[in-house]
């Protein structure tokens, strides 16, 4: 009977961990921890209660919370803009993390809105123009090292301007605006770095 009851609740917890789209590899490794289960089960319960569809990103964001959250305490403030949508990627996530562990006691709902970038929307023309800004600062270095240029600093320079902004569509702007002004890769391009 027993191993019946456990077999069913592995059954539960795989369905209801599916949903936040965990591979089934992630999902038998977080069975392992009941405490996390129990917390993951609880908030799928929550968003269910509320309607709420978890997609991937959601699911994601969800995984994520429950297990870097250190203070339990804090789980409904940020759970509520995951499920909001206000909070939408994992450095949002990260840094209302970082706010409510350096503010464990006064803890304002605005201020951490406002620390995680809820909100803050950062268009496709802002990334164009900061990618075109750094670019022509380094026109002379990107003309002479062509596609052995590292993009890496750009990227990080716009990320601090631009701290919201989609990594991947920064990388994608950088990549196609070098591509541009360069061309096409020569057969030189293509050889192995010295």
């Amino acid at each position: 009977r027993s191993a019946a009851i456990t077999t069913l609740k592995t059954v539960r917890n795989m369905s209801a961990l599916s949903r936040l789209g965990l591979s089934e590899a992630k999902i038998k490794d977080t069975e392992k921890n009941a405490a996390l289960c129990t917390t993951l089960n609880n908030m799928i319960s929550q968003a269910d209660g509320r309607s709420v569809e978890i997609d991937k990103n959601v699911g994601t964001l969800i995984y994520s919370l429950a297990t870097k959250l250190k203070k339990q305490e804090h789980l409904p403030v940020i759970y509520d803009l995951v499920l909001q949508r206000k909070i939408v990627n994992d450095m949002q996530l990260v840094a209302a993390l970082e706010y409510v562990k350096a503010n464990p006691v006064k803890f304002e709902a605005g201020a951490l809105e406002d620390a995680c970038g809820v909100g803050v929307t950062v268009t496709p023309d802002q990334i164009r123009e900061a990618v075109l800004e750094k670019i022509e600062k380094n026109l002379g270095q990107i003309k002479t090292q062509r596609y052995r240029f590292n993009s890496g600093p750009l990227m990080g320079m716009i990320r601090k301007e631009l701290k919201w902004a989609d990594g991947k569509l920064v990388k994608k702007e950088i990549d196609e605006q070098i591509a541009a002004i360069l061309g096409a890769k020569t057969e030189e391009d293509n050889k192995p770095a010295q």
